[in-house]
């Protein structure tokens, strides 16, 4: 079974920006927004939904759904990485939605050529991916490591 590694970026609760072709009338339509106007107050309250207090549970959740795909079809899942909170490069947009910032992390695993389409599938249709890619890191792991069994060192 091949190597391969999953890099993906999903998105960060707090990160979410308005998506494209909002009109600026039914942003001057919400309550929040008239509520804002006819306060005392200077600076507008800021909107706060139920998701932006809730806690990152986006990135686990994600993880445990690719890993359990990869162990359920037969393969093997060998390393996870966390890269954490993190700015994107540029803005994305993705399910018609902006993202400037994400949570990168890595999944390490074996699978069939199957097991990693099929996977690349499931996250592409995630709303909670805003990227994702797969990488073939080699055939098996004694191509990409350097290990020699003891028995080959005489």
């Amino acid at each position: 079974m091949p190597l391969y590694e999953l890099v993906c970026i999903s998105r960060s609760v707090a990160a979410k920006v308005r998506p494209f072709g909002v009109q600026a009338s039914s942003i001057l339509s919400t309550p929040s927004f008239a509520k804002s106007l006819n306060s005392t107050t200077t600076t507008p309250e800021p909107d706060t939904t139920e998701e932006d207090t809730v806690k990152d549970t986006v990135t686990p959740k994600l993880m445990k759904i690719s890993a359990t795909h990869v162990l359920d079809n037969g393969g093997v899942v060998r390393k996870f990485e966390h890269l954490g909170h993190k700015q994107l490069p540029y803005r994305m947009k993705r399910h018609q939605t902006v993202f400037t910032e994400g949570r990168y992390w890595t999944m390490l695993f074996d699978a069939s050529p199957k097991t990693m389409e099929d996977l690349s599938t499931q996250l592409g249709y995630d709303e909670r991916v805003i990227r994702h890619t797969m990488l073939k890191m080699g055939e098996s792991l004694k191509t990409i490591t350097k290990y020699t069994p003891p028995e080959q060192l005489v």
